[in-house]
Order: C-alpha cells, then structure tokens, then sequence
C-alpha cells in the first residue's frame, strides 16, 4: 500500500512538472512571436515578401518529409518565423484595415471555438488536430523533462493570430500600443492557461482554442481605448 501511495505522489509530481513546462513554452514562444512580428514591421515590405515565399517553400518541402527529432526543431524555427512574417503581411495585404482586422480576429476565434466542440468536430482545423503527425508539423514542438520525443504545446495558427494584433498595433493609429497589445495577448494566455488547469482533468479534453481570451481582450480594446 505504501509503495502504491509512493507511486502516486511521483505521478502526481511528474504531471504537474509536465504542466509547468507546457504552460511556461506557451508564455515564452507567445512573447518570441510578438517580439520576432516587432522586428518584421522594421523591414521593407519586398524583403518581407522574399522571406515568407523561401520560410512557405520551406515548410513545403519539409511537409513531406519523414518526421524525427531534428525536423520538428528545424520546423519550429521556420514556423515561428513564418507566423511572424505572416503577421505583418496580412496586415499590409489589408492595408490596416480596422474593420476587416476586426472581422479577421472575430472569425478566426469563432471558428477556433467552434472546432473544439462535438458540432465542430468536422471542422479542417479539428481534423487536423486529430491528426498526430499533422499536429506536429502544425505546432511549436518542445521537449519536455520525464516525456519521450516532442510535445505539441501552441498552433501555428495561434502564433499568427497574435501577431496580425501586434502587426495591428504598430500600423494603426489609435490602436493599443505594441506594449498594450503584449499585455493583452499575455493576459488572455494566462486565462487560457487557467481554463486549461481546469478542464484538462476531464477525460474529454482534447485541446482548449487559445486565440480567444487573447482576441476578446484586444477587441475589447480596441472599443475601450
């Protein structure tokens, strides 16, 4: 009986070292996007666009290939980078468009909601999460302490919608600046963090859409401010 106890407590512990370490790569690759779409917006447009055609040529030709330990960090480097780029494309494509960044950030989380429900369970986005392979490629991957090969912990998609709010705030006038605009995305990931805390117990827990508390928050601001 001891020994079994002894067993559970080490379980325990290692599930909530496990945890820690999720929760602290979200935060930090959270902050590298916002920091690494900072920087994007300092360069020219057409160097911008060179970039991100090599970053999607990239991931292309690694797509297909086998996974191992090494892809998974080299495509984490690329899609980082990628998101980043992405972020401040898609607001030059758009042009700074108030509206239609609303529109983007409004659908996207929406959507994201709506995959992680039974009724969205058809969804692309869901699909491919269900998919391990798929999710790997799609996700920033992280070796974790007492865990064999790489855990998915945040999606692509996620990382670019964090970086359109930041892209967002250094284009537009009278939107929350770049430091308000980190401050909302990393207060929206701790609420994520703790709607994660809460519902990863049940046994139906599959993933939780991090692009929500994120997006309300900064659309909330950018009404308040």
């Amino acid at each position: 009986m001891k020994q079994a106890k002894t067993e559970e407590t080490r379980s325990t512990i290692s599930n909530i070292n496990f945890w820690a370490y999720v929760y602290f790569y979200m935060m930090a690759v959270t902050l590298v996007s916002c920091g690494l779409t900072y920087i994007g917006y300092r360069i020219k447009f057409a160097i911008l666009a060179v970039a991100f055609c090599v970053i999607l040529a990239g991931i292309i030709i690694l797509w297909n290939t086998k996974l191992s330990r090494k892809l998974l960090y080299l495509l984490d480097i690329i899609n980082i980078l990628g998101t980043a780029v992405a972020g401040n494309m898609i607001m030059y494509l758009i042009n700074g468009s108030r509206d239609i960044t609303i529109g983007l950030l409004c659908g996207v989380a929406l959507m994201d909601v709506f995959s992680f429900t039974r009724a969205g369970r058809s969804t692309l986005n869901a699909k491919l999460s269900g998919k391990n392979d798929t999710l790997a490629r799609l996700s920033i991957c992280m070796p974790i302490p007492g865990r064999k090969g790489l855990q998915p912990l945040i999606g692509v998609g996620d990382l670019t919608y964090y970086s359109l709010m930041m892209s967002f705030s250094l284009t537009v006038k009278g939107a929350p600046t770049e430091c308000i605009a980190v401050a909302l995305i990393t207060a929206g990931q701790l609420i994520n963090i703790l709607f994660i805390s809460i519902f990863k117990r049940s046994s139906r827990y599959k993933g939780f859409p991090a692009t929500f508390f994120p997006g309300l928050l900064y659309i909330a601001a950018l009404f308040i401010l």
